[in-house]
């Protein structure tokens, strides 16, 4: 499992429960993040935000299924496109603002395993961090 599975699934869980639209609508946010981190001057291909994609949050998104999210995303003015190149839009900051940066999300999952970690050493239960982490994968 990659390790950004957990921070994918929380990510996620978090746009569904707050969602006003449908599956493809949750994925939004991280196809325009894709595009600002790795292409937002020059742009960036539907394959290279796929590849990304599964690079960094471990989706696995048909071609097909991606273009369909592109094409909600430059109805909302998250994106635009211009010939085979993504890029984004003047409405991009207000979906970017609706979920939490990587970081805060990693910095938590973190400060949740440490102090898991930690209530298992005082009952005597030896687990180490990365078992921990993977304890917890395994129950998501």
């Amino acid at each position: 499992m990659n390790e950004y599975s957990l921070y994918t699934y929380a990510m996620a869980k978090s746009l569904y429960d707050n969602r006003n639209g449908d599956i493809l609508d949750i994925l939004v946010p991280f196809v325009v993040l894709i595009v600002k981190n790795e292409g937002p001057e020059a742009g960036i291909t539907q394959f290279e935000i796929r590849k990304e994609l599964r690079k960094n949050y471990n989706l696995k998104i048909p071609l097909y299924v991606l273009k369909s999210i592109i094409t909600r995303a430059k109805r909302s003015n998250y994106l635009k496109q211009k010939s085979k190149k993504v890029y984004l839009a003047e409405e991009a900051d207000s979906v970017l603002k609706t979920i939490e940066t990587e970081r805060k999300i990693d910095r938590e999952n973190n400060e949740f395993i440490l102090g898991l970690k930690e209530y298992l050493e005082e009952n005597n239960i030896e687990l180490s961090f990365s078992k921990t982490a993977t304890a917890i994968k395994i129950m998501i």
